[in-house]
């Protein structure tokens, strides 16, 4: 509307605070926080994570391209930037949470373009195409579900880590923050 460039940040940003202008508790629902902590570490870390990863499998063999470096840094960034908040609210730190997301990661589209495909077949009155597009959605649902309770199920899956309290969050991120300024200034 303001005929000027949007960034990522930028949006984020409004629609966090358009969600606490409708209900301020939301600052409290650790699902927004998650979400759009997530969502900040995609959009500061990824590229990093990306460039990274690149830089390491152009010197490896072919064969480790397969996964996908674009996958892996999104995981990467997605999880390096929730650590402390989940570390904080569930005092665990899950070693399987990295393999588990490169499980799950390749259905996910799946889930959002065929759950949307059918919600517009279904606005539209094709109930049926509607009912056949769910599919889609349920095949990556239960591929997810399954991909969780596997690794959840492995054998030290995850670790107690006792109390990380609100300084060692505000530590964490700090320390995180520090580490984005020092790979801006590098140029990273």
């Amino acid at each position: 509307a303001l005929d000027r460039r949007s960034t990522a940040l930028v949006s984020l940003l409004a629609a966090c605070m358009a969600m606490t202008l409708i209900n301020p508790l939301a600052l409290w629902d650790v699902g927004l926080q998650l979400s759009s902590t997530a969502t900040a570490g995609l959009v500061l870390l990824s590229p990093f994570f990306v460039r990274r990863l690149r830089r390491l499998l152009d010197r490896s063999p072919a064969g480790l391209r397969v996964l996908g470096e674009d996958v892996l840094a999104v995981t990467l960034a997605a999880s390096l930037a929730t650590l402390p908040l989940v570390l904080y609210h569930f005092g665990r730190l899950s070693l399987v949470a990295l393999p588990t997301n490169l499980l799950i990661a390749p259905v996910q589209p799946l889930i959002l373009l065929g759950g949307s495909a059918a919600l517009l077949a279904g606005l539209l009155g094709q109930e049926l195409v509607a009912g056949a597009l769910l599919w889609l959605p349920w095949l990556g649902l239960a591929w997810t579900v399954a991909a969780v309770r596997w690794c959840a199920a492995l054998p030290f899956a995850a670790l107690n880590v006792g109390a990380f309290g609100l300084p060692h969050l505000i530590a964490a991120y700090a320390a995180l923050g520090a580490a984005l300024g020092v790979m801006h200034r590098r140029g990273a």
